[in-house]
C-alpha cells in the first residue's frame, strides 16, 4: 500500500475529511511553497478550524429555523413595543 493511500485511510479514521478529500492539493501546495513542518501543521489546523466553524454555523442556523433572507427591514415593530426601530438600528450599528 502506498503511503498516500495509507494517509488517506488514517485521515478517514480520524475524521479529517479536509485532509482526505483535499490530499492532492494540500501536498502539491506544500511541495511548491516548501513550508516548515511547523508552518504546514499550523496552516492545516487553521483550515480545519475554519471548516469546523463554518459547518457548525450552518448547522446552528439550520437548527434555529431562521427563514432565509430575514433582515431587520422586514421586522414588524407593531408586534412588540419592547424596542423601537431607532434603538434597534443603533444596536445594529454598534454590533454590525
Amino acid at each position: 500500500m502506498k503511503i498516500y493511500e495509507q494517509i488517506k485511510q488514517y485521515a478517514d479514521k480520524l475524521r479529517l475529511a479536509l485532509l482526505k478529500n483535499n490530499f492532492e492539493s494540500i501536498t502539491h501546495s506544500a511541495q511548491i511553497n516548501k513550508p516548515s513542518y511547523l508552518e504546514f501543521t499550523h496552516k492545516f489546523l487553521e483550515q480545519k478550524i475554519l471548516k469546523c466553524r463554518k459547518t457548525n454555523y450552518n448547522r446552528w442556523l439550520k437548527m434555529a429555523k431562521i427563514p432565509p433572507n430575514n433582515d431587520l427591514d422586514s421586522l414588524d415593530f407593531n408586534f412588540s413595543e419592547a424596542i423601537s426601530k431607532l434603538e434597534l438600528k443603533q444596536l445594529t450599528k454598534l454590533f454590525g
